[in-house]
């Protein structure tokens, strides 16, 4: 299977990209940031502070585990959708996954940095 991540920042579309894929791609089975999903580690939390820490052997075993689950799912295409990706696995990414794709989102920075805002407004007048 070959998996596809995402580099780019917080609020670029992430969800958006995964929609495109999982309609337009067959046989892709698409994540966005992933939390609970049985068995697919999460890039976000100890997964960032270890990459800044510089603990990559705890990063590569994070991917190793991640690799073993995009293994076990039918499918040509995998992909994962997330800023957490450029934050955390990139320092181990090649090591364990070679026919690594990526995507790299680019979005208005103004936008980016409105959009946390907006979002904000409307949650607080719901």
């Amino acid at each position: 299977m070959t998996p596809f991540f995402t580099l780019t920042s917080a609020r670029s579309g992430t969800l958006y990209l995964r929609y495109l894929f999982a309609n337009n791609v067959p046989h892709c089975v698409c994540r966005h940031e992933p939390f609970f999903d049985w068995g697919n580690p999460t890039l976000f939390g100890r997964a960032i502070y270890d990459a800044y820490a510089g603990r990559t052997a705890r990063i590569r075993a994070l991917l190793e585990k991640k690799r073993r689950y995009i293994q076990s799912l039918r499918g040509t295409y995998y992909l994962e959708s997330s800023h957490a990706f450029l934050k955390s696995a990139w320092v181990a990414a090649l090591d364990v996954f070679p026919n690594l794709r990526l995507v790299h989102l680019i979005r208005d920075p103004v936008a980016v940095a409105q959009s946390p805002a907006w979002r904000e407004f409307w949650r607080r007048r719901v």
